[in-house]
């Protein structure tokens, strides 16, 4: 795009990053929770999750990554991705304590639970996710986290 063209639609480079970050992250991390937020079982919700990021959102995952290197050097990334990591961890930790968990133990499982989705994307060749890979990664997830259902971590708190 020639320097004319651009600010005959954006008033500066900031302008441009600010409608950027904006619709990513509506597309993604706000999308992402008015899908989920509605189901009830905190696993139905976590399995809702998987499925959406690894399929409807896989582009706005992928720059995500993005952000998150931009936001390095950038104030403005900077901004937005704690705005997104801020909600991404909300949903994530309500998984947790909608199951039973005391704060701490949440907070814990449910940053696994995000460092693990995010390197399973980040580290996955093809990153186009088929129905059996998406089931694959939501019982990996239950394993390594030591999760079955509800009444199973409100039994390990006892």
């Amino acid at each position: 795009m020639a320097r004319t063209s651009f600010y005959h639609y954006f008033n500066s480079k900031e302008n441009f990053l600010v409608e950027l970050f904006d619709k990513w992250l509506n597309n993604g991390s706000i999308r992402i929770w008015n899908e989920v937020k509605n189901i009830s079982d905190p696993l139905e919700r976590m399995e809702r999750l998987i499925e959406i990021v690894l399929t409807t959102n896989i582009k706005e995952e992928l720059f995500y990554f993005q952000i998150r290197t931009a936001a390095i050097n950038n104030e403005l990334a900077k901004k937005y991705l704690m705005k997104s990591d801020s909600l991404r961890g909300k949903i994530a930790l309500g998984f947790f304590t909608d199951m039973g968990l005391n704060p701490d133990e949440a907070f814990d499982k449910a940053s696994h639970f995000m460092r693990y989705i995010i390197g399973y994307i980040y580290t996955s060749p093809s990153r186009k996710f088929n129905e059996g890979e998406i089931s694959q990664f939501f019982k990996d997830v239950k394993y390594i986290l030591r999760i079955e259902n509800q009444s199973n971590l409100s039994e390990e708190e006892t």
